[in-house]
């Protein structure tokens, strides 16, 4: 894997990486880069940018902010406001990662943070989020919603930022994205940019098998990864839904069995919805390879880093309480395997033969065996 540069020989301020997934590439960006660590960044950043700009965020009077966000978002709000004159409530779920909501409450001393727990039966707590939303609104009048969910400068700054700048890395051979969705935000730009560009590039749409965005949950599955999929469709999402090419649903073991592969083989940190994506690709570039484009770049968007889910993710007691422990114990098995045919293959060892001196040996000890018998 190559982080800095990529085949197409353009460096970048977002690095990506070159990778080979099912016998077929896919370059894919790494918004861990970003000042705030994801790819919510250009979104935070846009909207506090705007807020200054129409008087809603003054250096003479303080402002109050309410933030709906599974993290990432609320974190480049958090970053982006910190030497403002402001007080940023973040409304977040136990799904968001620990170390994550430790960060606001330890870094920012202009952020407060209210945790809900209540998922519904896929494990979504969308609703119970919305619910404080509006109870919080009711108490404190003077609370700004920062509304990732329905703004549409949402996606605009998506395509100003992230996806004109990926456009330009692929040197405008743009083909195919892999996308994780979630509150539609991002999936919303590429379909804009391309409408307002009339580019034929495809939108591949990344959705967790519990998710409600697309279908209903397959087998009543259960969402136990944060950062893509939801309990319900926002407003974002529901107007891109029709425009989106493919979906691609991915398992939560897939998603994570590609987090700790993308950390053993290329030493690289991805989170839950960045392998995701990766392991979409990778379904399709093996099963369904007909339905990649022939010929231009394919671009999968990483998210976020894989630092923050050490709790989660990475986490072997995590895995076992959330039902995930017989991946932990098929990815030990293969590490392990990995890491006992890499041995012997730097001690230039191969599996147990037979040589001619070992055979001879052999057939002299029985001949001395029949010998002794004799006697």
């Amino acid at each position: 894997m190559n982080a800095k540069k990529t085949n197409c020989g353009c460096d970048q301020r977002v690095p990506v990486a070159d990778l080979l997934l099912g016998n077929r590439r896919v370059y894919a960006r790494l918004e861990r880069e970003t000042p705030s660590g994801s790819h919510k960044d250009y979104a935070g950043r846009f909207i506090v940018e705007d807020k200054r700009r129409r008087g809603e965020i003054h250096q003479r009077r303080l402002s109050r902010f309410l933030v709906p966000s599974s993290g990432n978002f609320g974190h480049s709000f958090a970053t982006h406001t910190r030497d403002d004159h402001v007080k940023v409530v973040i409304v977040t779920d136990v799904l968001s990662p620990k170390p994550l909501r430790d960060r606001f409450r330890d870094d920012y001393n202009h952020v407060e943070v209210e945790l809900v727990d209540d998922p519904d039966d896929t494990g979504s707590h969308m609703r119970a989020r919305l619910e404080l939303i509006e109870k919080l609104r009711r108490d404190d009048p003077r609370l700004i919603l920062v509304d990732q969910y329905s703004d549409a400068r949402i996606p605009r700054a998506y395509e100003m930022s992230l996806i004109n700048d990926m456009y330009r890395q692929m040197h405008e051979d743009l083909a195919a994205v892999f996308v994780a969705v979630g509150t539609g935000g991002l999936a919303n730009g590429l379909h804009q940019f391309r409408e307002r560009f009339q580019l034929n590039f495809q939108i591949f749409a990344v959705d967790a098998d519990g998710s409600c965005l697309a279908r209903p949950p397959k087998h009543g599955g259960r969402r136990r990864l944060s950062g893509y999929g939801n309990g319900i469709a926002p407003p974002l999402m529901s107007e891109v839904r029709a425009h989106l090419d493919r979906w691609v649903f991915v398992q939560d073991e897939e998603a994570v069995e590609m987090c700790h592969r993308m950390r053993d083989q290329h030493g690289t940190w991805v989170g839950p919805s960045s392998g995701a994506v990766l392991a979409a690709f990778e379904k399709i570039a093996t099963w369904r390879s007909h339905l990649l484009p022939k010929s231009g770049h394919v671009v999968a968007i990483l998210s976020d880093g894989g630092e923050v889910y050490r709790d989660t993710v990475f986490n072997a007691a995590w895995l076992e309480r959330n039902g995930l422990g017989e991946f932990l114990q098929t990815q030990t098995s293969k590490t392990l395997t990995a890491e006992r045919n890499e041995r012997r293959r730097t001690a230039g060892e191969h599996e147990p033969r037979s040589t001619d001196s070992q055979r001879r040996s052999s057939h002299q000890r029985a001949a001395d065996e029949r010998q002794r018998h004799r006697s």
